[in-house]
């Protein structure tokens, strides 16, 4: 018997939208071997998730169709398969963890009933014993307190549960072949980790083959038996892990080998002025119950913290989904109500209400993680940033027209653009029109929250690099929050560990790397390192 699970032969996708058609995926040929795995690499739109999902007839039809090609699961062409084989194909013998798991699970349904629901379609089995089984494949896929999570909602779960439910769905029927379209991406390094880990545990134990898709050649070093790298709908080189990693062939290979971060920060002197800091600073939020709604506890995500940032340095906030970082940076915007100390320039503004720091809005600015959700749609670019000039420097729209070109070429994007809307650019665009956004009020503090966590490796570096160029120009000083210690090492010159809303380190960020003293930041190290 043959050992050939997929077989993909001159695959070819078009999408057709308002009469034009877009060559998705261009004559794609790709092999799966019982048991293997195989790494699909690429950048954002080369067309891996696209090959992917036409492995599972999941594209949106008929705007999707295939000129040629062929798609065999243990020799059953997919692409002329009926809807019932089809039905017997999903979850049986494909299972998919898709790249988005919020947007993936039914918000409206508990756990329990989201595996269950897999579990009935494809077996005759009774409610119980589903209930069973799926308490089964949480315990399996490493859920703490499983009992409790059964009951739970996809937004009472952080993300790496939440990744965790879904490759437990997809498993849920022992499937030959799953397909985990960038099953990491945008995970603490931790919980990445983990999920590699699992991954690898599970693929041994239940003898299947894995299609990993994703832009992460870190992710494909540790897990892939061979790798596939593809670039604007063509496969352009593939090869076993090792040989590729050890001699890529192709320029486009190579350009993403070495896309990981790397540099030092921006030079700048230890002597600096001391531009904003803290003292005990903390955010609670109260947990309140009952009919009266009284509150029995408090959520400590920050618990005390004390720090300072030189003037024109880059300090780092680190630390997992959770630990506090996101809500430190709100706090220091005075965006959320807080306890303790904070000084902007020296003068105490914890007090501020929202008319005396209004003023300060234009020194202190931010660019938030997701810049799709942070840029108005129904907006130009030039409208976006030069709403912060209308509010800050009131002038007629000509007035703000040369101070908006002038952030746009700041930032490295065609003046032309502030024309245009944001669902027109790319990621790694769309995050330089935020900075551009921020840039336009020449704020002195810049409070970049996970800037570069979704984007490929290649636009991160080219983000990063951006940064540091802007940061030299106009003497910024950076609060980098991230959860990924290569960017960290990168840009920044100071470095804080946050765990469950409280410092575990401090120091400079060359003394931290060198060598971690607490536990924690030494976990942190050794997943993001490996």
């Amino acid at each position: 018997m043959s050992d050939l699970l997929l077989d993909i032969q001159d695959l070819r996708v078009d999408f057709r939208s308002s009469g034009r058609v877009v060559h998705a995926v261009r004559g794609v040929d790709l092999t799966l071997q019982k048991g293997e795995t195989v790494a699909l690499v690429g950048e954002s739109g080369s067309g891996k998730s696209v090959t992917a999902h036409a492995t599972l007839r999941l594209l949106p039809y008929p705007d999707a169709s295939h000129p040629s090609g062929s798609i065999r699961v243990n020799g059953i062409d997919i692409l002329q398969a009926d809807a019932e084989t089809l039905r017997q194909i999903r979850g049986n013998t494909i299972g998919m963890v898709f790249q988005e798991p919020m947007s993936a699970l039914n918000p409206l349904h508990t756990v329990a009933r989201q595996i269950r629901e897999v579990l009935l379609q494809h077996n005759a089995m009774s409610v119980t014993a589903a209930d069973q089984r799926v308490q089964e494949l949480l315990e399996l896929v490493g859920i703490d307190a499983v009992a409790k999570r059964m009951a739970a909602y996809p937004h009472e779960l952080s993300g790496g549960q939440r990744q965790r439910v879904m490759i437990a769905m997809a498993l849920a029927n022992e499937p030959e072949l799953l397909i985990a379209d960038e099953p990491t991406t945008a995970l603490d390094v931790t919980v990445q980790a983990q999920i590699l880990d699992l991954l690898k545990a599970l693929q041994a134990k239940l003898r299947m083959a894995v299609l990993l898709i994703t832009h992460d050649f870190g992710v494909v070093r540790q897990i892939a038996d061979r790798v596939a790298v593809m670039y604007r709908g063509k496969i352009v080189e593939r090869n076993t892990t090792q040989t590729l990693f050890a001699a890529p062939v192709h320029a486009y290979t190579r350009r993403l080998m070495d896309a990981d971060p790397k540099g030092e920060p921006v030079p700048v002197a230890d002597s600096g002025s001391e531009i904003l800091a803290t003292r005990d600073l903390k955010v609670w939020f109260p947990i309140k119950k009952g009919f009266l709604r009284r509150t029995v506890d408090h959520v400590k995500a920050v618990d005390g913290i004390s720090l300072s940032i030189r003037r024109g340095a880059a300090l780092g906030v680190v630390g997992e989904s959770g630990s506090g970082k996101s809500t430190l940076g709100l706090a220091l915007l005075r965006l959320v109500h807080s306890q303790g100390e904070i000084l902007f320039r020296g003068e105490a503004i914890d007090t501020y209400n929202k008319t005396r720091m209004r003023p300060l809005r234009r020194a202190l600015q931010v660019v938030f993680q997701d810049p799709f959700g942070s840029l108005s749609p129904r907006m130009s670019i030039a409208d976006i940033i030069g709403e912060g000039l209308a509010i800050h420097a009131p002038q007629d729209g000509a007035g703000r027209d040369p101070a908006i070109v002038e952030a746009l070429v700041a930032v490295g994007l065609d003046p032309e653009a502030r024309h245009r809307y944001p669902h027109e650019f790319s990621g790694g665009q769309r995050q330089r029109i935020a900075i551009a956004r921020a840039l336009a009020l020449r704020p002195e503090l810049l409070i970049l929250d996970e800037p570069t966590s979704s984007l490929d490796r290649s636009v991160q570096f080219q983000v990063l690099s951006l940064l540091k160029e802007i940061q030299s120009r106009f003497g910024l000083t950076y609060l980098f929050i991230s959860h990924d210690l290569k960017v960290v090492k990168s840009l920044c010159h100071d470095i804080i560990v946050m765990r469950r809303g409280r410092v575990v380190e401090a120091g400079s960020a060359a003394a931290v790397f060198a060598a971690p003293q607490h536990p924690y930041t030494q976990e942190l190290l050794s997943a993001a390192m490996r």
